[in-house]
């Protein structure tokens, strides 16, 4: 994982990186598996935040992720024309065997107003390597992310948890080694209570 390309993902999307700056990253984002995520992710985001009966919107900046969407597949198509793909057409039969992916896991809790968030639980699938949580809030910004081998994960205290406000959150299994089968976003809300909350 480049850390460097990925704290450009938002400055990508906002539009103020130089042009210099937009192809260089565009030319990591093709091939970057993280990077490529948190577009998606966001996009997630969105629209389940769209979904909301209420009249939460996102910013400007997360609307703009599914035209870019667009615009990573047609890269990636353009490159694949032009260069071809780097493994022979017809895939390994352990690669064949998981091409249907099995039930991604469930969320668990937190769901929908809770009075704290202590963990976050989730559903095991059976042969899952590890599990992928990932935390973001309403403006589709990560919050926390973090692998376990476990069905939870304790919320340490370095990430912070508003009331009233709105988080998403999904879990991902590794099925293979290059292979993920992820959940939907779960929308929760920390109500306010009379004693602090994390």
């Amino acid at each position: 994982m480049d850390l460097a390309a990925r704290s450009a993902v938002l400055p990508y999307v906002a539009g103020t990186l130089s042009e210099v700056e937009v192809e260089t990253f565009e030319a990591h984002l093709i091939a970057c598996d993280w990077c490529q995520s948190d577009v998606r992710l966001a996009t997630a985001v969105r629209a389940e935040i769209e979904d909301l009966p209420t009249p939460n919107r996102m910013p400007a900046t997360v609307r703009r992720l599914a035209a870019i969407g667009g615009v990573i597949a047609a890269a990636a198509a353009a490159v694949l024309f032009v260069v071809g793909p780097e493994r022979p057409v017809s895939e390994p039969a352990e690669h064949r065997a998981v091409a249907e992916s099995p039930l991604p896991p469930t969320p668990m809790y937190p769901i929908g107003q809770v009075e704290s968030v202590e963990q976050v639980r989730w559903t095991g699938l059976v042969g899952a390597r590890s599990y992928r949580l990932t935390l973001v809030d309403s403006d589709g910004a990560l919050i926390w992310e973090e692998q376990t081998v476990d069905t939870f994960l304790v919320v340490p205290s370095t990430v912070p948890l508003e009331t009233e406000r709105a988080y998403f959150w999904k879990v991902d299994a590794q099925i293979a080694l290059d292979r993920w089968t992820g959940s939907d976003f779960t929308r929760f809300e920390v109500a306010r209570g009379p004693s602090p909350m994390r």
